[in-house]
């Protein structure tokens, strides 16, 4: 299988808006979710008791509010959530990740009391995924318990203390150098895309190849697609992909665009 490369230990962030909250929990705690396919999840079973503080800070905020005779704008975010990526070359055990998880932990509580946000450990939700690239999901509230905003997560500045944050952890735990992590190539960066562009077309080509099988039962009408998947399935396996061949099935995926508009217009005529 074709790897892709890293640039370094990656952190990504999202705010989640309000009313969204229960929908991001039971997304990070699904088992049957596509994106989890051959993930083990790791969770202490505080989801209901994360999901009712946030509500009660919300509660809060509108009381805060209505109170205010000036109006103000109204809540937008409840809560942040923060993915945590360890280099899959790394390959942590559970042990290793559970580790890092606190040592996120006890840097977040210095954080917090750093710039005077009054927070402890039992306000952090997390979610452990255990895959071949195992990562950290950090879910935390954006209003302290009076309901009001913590600006200082809205930022930038917090985004690179995380990061700080996760790299040392890292390190100490797994014993490794992030000075001495390689750094992505222009051309190992090119290399990524086209892993991408090709997952992307073999996506659309079983896309098509599923609305034929309904519509059109003859085999005939899906050899087309099914051979080109299996051209992707064989440039996926080697480290270095063949840009002529990818270049050639981007022109051929003309026959999905025509397809799907077909499917579109008239989904009874294929």
């Amino acid at each position: 299988m074709a790897k892709r490369y890293i640039r370094n230990y990656v952190v990504k962030q999202e705010n989640v808006k309000s009313g969204s909250e229960n929908k991001m929990i039971n997304y990070l705690l699904s088992e049957t979710h596509r994106n989890h396919k051959d993930t083990i999840i790791h969770c202490e079973d505080n989801s209901e008791k994360f999901s009712d503080l946030l509500f009660l800070r919300k509660q809060k905020n509108d009381f805060n509010y209505m109170k205010n005779k000036k109006g103000g704008r109204k809540l937008k975010d409840i809560a942040k959530s923060i993915t945590f990526n360890i280099p899959p070359d790394f390959k942590p055990t559970i042990n290793d990740t559970n580790q890092i998880l606190n040592h996120i932990h006890n840097g977040l509580l210095d954080l917090f009391k750093m710039y005077d946000i009054n927070m402890n450990e039992s306000d952090l939700f997390s979610v452990i995924h255990e895959q071949s690239n195992s990562h950290i999901h950090l879910m935390i509230p954006m209003l302290d318990s009076t309901g009001k905003n913590i600006r200082r997560f809205k930022e930038p500045g917090f985004l690179i203390e995380l990061k700080i944050l996760f790299t040392e952890s890292v390190d100490k735990v797994m014993d490794t150098e992030i000075e001495q992590y390689q750094q992505l190539s222009k051309e190992e960066l090119n290399h990524n895309k086209n892993i991408r562009e090709l997952n992307r077309l073999k996506n659309d080509y079983i896309e098509v190849i599923n609305t034929l099988q309904i519509s059109n039962p003859d085999k005939l009408s899906t050899k087309y697609f099914e051979t080109q998947i299996k051209t992707i399935d064989s440039l996926l396996k080697f480290d270095n992909i063949d840009i002529e061949k990818l270049n050639t099935l981007n022109k051929n995926v003309d026959k999905v665009n025509n397809h799907k508009s077909s499917v579109s217009i008239n989904p009874m005529k294929l």
